[in-house]
């Protein structure tokens, strides 16, 4: 064997490559002499999918209508095989129903006579996906340490009896005691009050992500408002009722809310998501993902939701997404004659083009005084309206910005045939103002009317342009289109459209790339 096959460094890439793309190699590895044995091993046993192969390891074990238990009694002494591997394991998935007799529990827990109860029976454990379906008391013995960091608890909607919760509650308790170094924690599915309220305790973790529906109370997001370290927050809130959820907040103290809060992503009603902005006294967040829940929001509710938005993260914000879907629109037909849009700009309520519901211009130039601003994202239903005027003005707005999607209208069943979309205010004349001002985008994403191609001098690009994803249902001379995308993106190399129409930019994107291919 070579030396350098010896060395860790060289083994620890290997193995990573090993472990992602051919776990059977890893067994080949430990086999194969004493030196890669137990690094192999370790790649191995790292992180399981099942507790089965864990039990596999008990002396005398058998599986009996489906359940585990001993064939004959076995001692605490003779577990040293079962805990070398258990002490290998640090991520695990709790999500087969696997049925355990209690003496083989008891087994597991007795080691040498010494108490487990405060370590765990995995004692290097450091992430933990949980389904309630699962959550028995062998699960939950295998499913804490004092080095637990990670943990993922799917509790589904399902109504559950009282036995069920109490295991699932008692867990989290024994979590919160024995593993002090826990700092991330996700709840899906329904909680119960005493589950909230544990939860409500958890003061040290940094991020959370409570997606419960209408089990969260108010209570747990107010406790969860002043976790000191808390830096990435995603919660469900649509049941909310806001004169509610106001009136907590006026019971809270006087302490600082989201001190360390980075990112936040909220769906709820957008008068939750006005409230939730206004009591943040963060000063540090960086990334906004809005989804807002009402049937349809008007302007000047996005307007005042991104008045906050400015106010709480003016110099620090790099990413915001917007997100909102409905199937109550009002699309005008496109058939009244035609409109030069490069030269207006429709952002008027009284605009006969402007479709309903639709965001304005006016409420998307609220955010430009978000100067640090990278990746700004609008996925709706319907975009906002923007015409090729107005882009004059976006361009200069977010210098650094490295990606935009002005919104893409998408249908809601993939199966049928494209639905209606409203008529298109930007232009491909538009493109030119993206590629010489703004150097750092790398991907763009536009509802852009795509007839004819703009003729005239271009001065030398220097867009780093990447991708370009057009809201086009049609594309009357791939040729010519891709001729220009790359002149004033010299870099651009994919091309599509709408999700579900990415077969007529196939022709572009060939030309695409026979335009970046050497003659």
């Amino acid at each position: 064997m070579h030396s350098a096959f010896l060395i860790d460094e060289v083994l620890r890439r290997i193995f990573d490559f090993c472990a992602e793309h051919s776990r059977s190699t890893l067994i080949a590895a430990a086999r194969s002499c004493q030196a890669w044995k137990n690094p192999a091993l370790d790649y191995i046993w790292v992180r399981l999918t099942s507790i089965a192969p864990l039990l596999d390891l008990i002396p005398n074990i058998v599986v009996e209508d489906g359940i585990y238990t001993l064939l004959r009694p076995a001692l605490p002494s003779q577990m040293h095989t079962f805990h070398s591997y258990a002490r290998r394991v640090k991520h695990i998935s709790h999500r087969q129903c696997i049925r355990v007799n209690p003496m083989v529990l008891s087994l597991m827990i007795a080691r040498n006579n010494l108490s487990t109860e405060n370590a765990g029976i995995l004692q290097d454990l450091r992430t933990v996906q949980m389904s309630s379906a699962n959550c028995s008391d062998v699960q939950t013995s295998l499913g804490f340490s004092q080095k637990l960091s990670h943990l993922d608890l799917d509790l589904g909607f399902k109504t559950r009896g009282t036995s069920l919760d109490d295991t699932v509650c008692s867990y989290l308790e024994q979590v919160s005691t024995v593993s002090p170094e826990l700092w991330h924690l996700s709840i899906r599915g329904r909680a119960s009050p005493r589950l909230n309220n544990i939860v409500a305790r958890l003061s040290n973790v940094h991020t959370l992500c409570l997606r419960m529906g209408d089990s969260l109370l108010p209570d747990t997001l107010k406790a969860a408002m002043q976790f000191p370290y808390l830096s990435e927050l995603e919660m469900h809130a649509s049941h909310f009722d806001v004169n509610e959820l106001s009136e907590a907040f006026e019971r809270s103290s006087n302490s600082a809310t989201f001190s360390s809060l980075r990112k936040l992503r909220i769906r709820a009603h957008t008068s939750i998501m006005e409230l939730v902005l206004q009591q943040m006294q963060s000063t540090t967040l960086e990334s906004i993902h809005l989804e807002a829940d009402d049937a349809t929001p008007a302007s000047a509710e996005w307007e005042t939701i991104f008045t906050s938005v400015c106010e709480k993260s003016r110099n620090t914000l790099h990413e915001l997404k917007v997100e909102h879907h409905s199937e109550d629109t009002d699309i005008p037909s496109d058939n009244s004659g035609t409109t030069n849009t490069s030269q207006t700009s429709y952002t008027t309520d009284t605009d006969p083009t402007t479709t309903k519901n639709a965001m304005s211009f006016k409420v998307l130039r609220t955010l430009n005084k978000l100067t640090c601003l990278r990746r700004l994202s609008f996925d709706m239903t319907l975009p906002p309206t923007v015409c090729d005027q107005d882009i004059e003005s976006l361009v200069y707005w977010w210098p650094e910005l490295e990606h935009l999607d002005l919104g893409i209208p998408t249908p809601e069943d993939e199966d049928e045939s494209p639905s209606p979309q409203p008529p298109s205010n930007i232009t491909l004349a538009s493109l030119s103002l993206f590629s010489q001002k703004l150097p750092m985008l790398r991907s763009l994403a536009l509802p852009i009317d795509i007839e004819g191609t703009p003729h005239g001098p271009y001065l030398p690009s220097q867009s780093g342009l990447e991708r370009l994803t057009l809201g086009s249902h049609a594309t009357p001379n791939p040729a010519a289109l891709a001729a220009y995308l790359h002149l004033i993106f010299p870099k651009l190399h994919t091309i599509d459209g709408p999700h579900d129409q990415e077969t007529i930019y196939i022709d572009t994107q060939d030309a695409l790339v026979r335009l970046h291919t050497p003659s």
